[in-house]
C-alpha cells in the first residue's frame, strides 16, 4: 500500500509541475503578449486558446487532477497529522484555488469573449 502511495502522491507532484508551468507562462508572458498586441487581435487569439484548451494534455490533467485531489484529500484526512494534514491543504488548495477559481472566475469570462 505504500508503494501505491508513494507512486500516486509522485505522479499528482508530477501533473501539478505541469499545471503550473502552463498557468505560469500564461500568466506571464501570454498575457503580456494578448495586452500587447491590438484589441481586435487579442480577442481573436484568446478565442483560439479557448476552443483548442479543451482537446489539450492541459485539460486532461486540469480536469482529472480534481477527483484524484478528492480522493488524497479523503485519505489524508483519515491519517494522522504531520504530511497527511499537508496532502489534505494541498488537495484543498487545487480544489478551491486552482479549478474552483479557473470554473468560477475565468471560464464565465471567457464564455464572455466568445
Amino acid at each position: 500500500m505504500e508503494q501505491i502511495i508513494f507512486w500516486g502522491a509522485l505522479f499528482c507532484g508530477f501533473a501539478t509541475c505541469l499545471l503550473a508551468g502552463v498557468f505560469l507562462a500564461f500568466s506571464d508572458f501570454i498575457m503580456r503578449s494578448l495586452n500587447a498586441a491590438s484589441r481586435t487581435a487579442a480577442a481573436e487569439v484568446m478565442q483560439l486558446i479557448n476552443r483548442k484548451i479543451y482537446r489539450s494534455v492541459f485539460m486532461l490533467l486540469f480536469m482529472g487532477m480534481v477527483p484524484v485531489s478528492l480522493v488524497a484529500g479523503a485519505g489524508a484526512l483519515t491519517g494522522e497529522g504531520g504530511p497527511w494534514t499537508a496532502l489534505a491543504g494541498a488537495a484543498a488548495a487545487y480544489i478551491f484555488g486552482v479549478f474552483g477559481v479557473t470554473a468560477l472566475g475565468n471560464v464565465p469570462l471567457n464564455n464572455r469573449l466568445d
